[in-house]
């Protein structure tokens, strides 16, 4: 059987693809595939939540009982580490605490009255704000998350609660109290402070996560904060590959 044969194969330029050049391409393509897999890990669809929180909180010491609601997008970045930004609304009101008075009557007599309910002073502080929080998850695995984090607040404010305020009650001329206020602070304050929280994520399907938060906060305006919330949450898909 017949054939082509080939006495001597000369190499022209040896040059073309000298060791140096390759590598260097050899470095780059590692450090691309390493990127590429630290990408594809980044945005797979438990790296990316949708959170949606609401419990009850307590403005200032306690005296100011209110709820909170938070909208947050939480990103795991990596196994340790994860950053959460929402967008939070608070609403705290009250009431006046009027004691109990004792008149003496022109017959000597004593009577004790309580002013009713209906003529108290009432007052709301209400805020939205913007948060910031990164988390450390002290446990990491595959369906628990038990984390710490902390991070900045952007909070704007408003109050109907004055600095200070007298009253009068006599049954005798009025059924309520006569109010008189003697200052209101700035009704409209803006602000910056930090968060601080704790939280545990359970991972109840491959779509869906639970869990609670408690976390507290101060700010330049002395708004200090604490909250107590229950969390709901979807994962989010960003590739084709993950719909299906």
């Amino acid at each position: 059987m017949g054939g082509m044969r080939f006495e001597r194969i000369e190499v022209i330029d040896k040059q073309w693809f000298p060791a140096s050049f390759n590598n260097i391409n050899m470095k780059k393509a590692t450090l691309f595939l390493m990127a590429c897999t630290v990408l594809q890990a980044a945005f797979s669809q438990e790296n990316h939540a949708l959170q949606l929180s609401a419990g009850r909180s307590f403005h200032g010491t306690g005296d100011l009982p209110g709820f909170s609601l938070d909208v947050a997008y939480d990103h795991s970045f990596l196994k340790r580490l994860d950053l959460t930004t929402g967008l939070t609304t608070t609403i705290h009101s009250d009431k006046d605490r009027f004691p109990t008075i004792t008149f003496i009557l022109p017959d000597q007599t004593t009577q004790t009255l309580q002013a009713p309910d209906r003529g108290m002073l009432r007052y709301t502080t209400a805020g939205v704000q913007l948060t910031s929080v990164l988390n450390y998850n002290f446990i990491a695995l595959p369906r628990h998350k038990l984390r710490l984090g902390g991070g900045p607040v952007l909070r704007y404010e408003n109050s109907s609660q004055p600095i200070a305020w007298g009253y009068e009650f006599n049954p005798t001329k009025n059924e309520v109290p006569v109010y008189s206020f003697g200052e209101f602070g700035n009704l409209h304050q803006l602000s910056v402070g930090f968060n601080l929280g704790l939280s545990y994520l359970f991972k109840i399907s491959n779509r869906h996560q639970a869990g609670v938060r408690a976390w507290f906060q101060d700010d330049t305006n002395g708004s200090v904060i604490t909250h107590l919330s229950l969390v709901v949450g979807r994962y989010m898909r960003f590739s084709d590959r993950e719909k299906n």
